[in-house]
């Protein structure tokens, strides 16, 4: 949908009508048609209901002409999701030759919850944007129109409630109290009535402009370097995910980050190795760690480097490449049973 996203990138109903209207016209016969030159396809994401009929339609024409479909459960269940949706992706799942996620925990929640007979695969996502060109902290911060005294503590991605914005902000208040000069930079997209609800709770807890920033807007992908450069650290208060693109951007980009130890998270960052992990609404960890971080450079340096070489090592863009075709290869052969 590269059209209707470059031009309506917001999010009310009637960009999302236009982009569901280009889905059923546009974009699923031009996926049968392209697809009639392969031998596979792989698909990374499903389409919404109630539009996923069609694409189940489109796949079992695929399946009859003896193709092979292969799907990425990014989320095993989408964030907000109904009964309704989970029958859908039980028909979803139920049809591919087979599945591939990004994490251990997300194998295990897929195969609990779901009954299909295609093998999954566990193909980690690699570092994102870790070959853009990097902007001088200093230069960043006059970009966003920050202070270069302050210290910078970074949420990127949408604003969503599982994410822990609230409890975020709960924790960074606390950190004031030992760490004056932090400031609040939040960044990405949210729904109006979740991004008030933001604001309201920024109020009571006192927070004013001079120790948060809320860049409540797409950020479009161009502008990244820019938040990420002038981030010290980034966090991910999240209270539950299977996988997030924003961390692997942050590792990518060489910054240190503090995660919560829910869904997949634990099996990239290891406690005071790679980066610190918090029990999800404990505040006062959380405020410490954000503490400890900002208080020393050196940490942070060891963090964003162990955390990088880890990830291109054990989850290269080549290793990547390498485990997807050899799943590729034992699944056309039938002989995929050590997966």
């Amino acid at each position: 949908m590269k059209f209707t996203s470059a031009i309506f990138a917001g999010n009310n109903f009637i960009s999302k009508l236009i982009k569901y209207i280009e889905l059923l016209l546009i974009d699923l016969p031009a996926l049968f048609i392209r697809a009639q030159k392969s031998d596979v396809i792989h698909m990374q994401w499903c389409s919404p209901v109630p539009f996923l009929f069609f694409e189940l339609w489109l796949y079992k024409m695929l399946l009859l002409q003896g193709k092979k479909i292969f799907f990425t459960a990014h989320n095993i269940f989408p964030h907000h999701h109904s009964k309704y949706f989970s029958r859908s992706l039980s028909k979803l799942y139920a049809l591919m030759d087979g599945i591939f996620v990004t994490t251990e925990y997300g194998k295990q929640k897929l195969e609990s919850q779901f009954l299909f007979s295609a093998p999954v695969c566990v193909l980690p996502h690699g570092t994102m944007f870790h070959d853009v060109s990097s902007v001088p902290q200093t230069s960043a911060k006059q970009l966003l129109g920050i202070s270069s005294c302050n210290n910078i503590v970074l949420f990127h991605g949408f604003l969503r409630a599982y994410k822990g914005i609230e409890f975020l902000l709960q924790s960074f208040a606390q950190l004031l109290s030992k760490t004056p000069d932090a400031m609040l930079l939040i960044a990405g997209s949210g729904e109006k009535e979740y991004v008030g609800k933001l604001q309201a709770l920024t109020e009571q807890l006192h927070l004013t402009s001079k120790n948060i920033l809320m860049h409540c807007h797409y950020i479009p992908v161009e502008t990244l370097p820019v938040y990420f450069s002038a981030a010290d650290i980034v966090v991910f208060p999240y209270q539950h995910i299977y996988q997030s693109g924003a961390l692997l951007t942050a590792i990518g980009m060489k910054k240190p980050v503090i995660t919560t130890s829910v869904g997949g998270f634990p099996e990239i960052i290891e406690n005071n190795v790679t980066g610190k992990l918090i029990e999800f609404g404990n505040v006062s960890q959380f405020a410490h760690a954000m503490h400890e971080l900002l208080s020393s450079q050196q940490q942070r340096e060891t963090f964003a480097r162990n955390a990088f070489e880890k990830m291109n090592t054990h989850y290269s863009w080549k290793n990547i490449a390498q485990t997807a075709s050899e799943c590729y290869v034992k699944i056309m052969d039938e002989k995929f049973n050590e997966y």
